[in-house]
């Protein structure tokens, strides 16, 4: 998902004072709910390739926490 569908997304949201959570799940499917620790852009490495490769990828982050 782009930053621009994300935001077509909450565009969509009537209420703009509802709370924003992370959802996950484990292994088990155990469903968690975090709320939002941060956002913002870095530089990462989305596969192991990417790595060997020192090719790191600039994205959007949301960060949920520790599920």
């Amino acid at each position: 998902m782009t930053v621009q569908e994300l935001i077509k997304k909450l565009e969509k949201v009537k209420d703009k004072n509802i709370e924003v959570i992370v959802q996950g799940c484990d292994p088990t499917d155990w469903t968690y709910y975090n709320e939002v620790e941060g956002v913002g852009v870095e530089k990462v490495y989305l596969t192991e390739d990417d790595e060997i490769n020192n090719d790191k990828t600039k994205v959007f982050i949301i960060d949920g926490g520790m599920f």
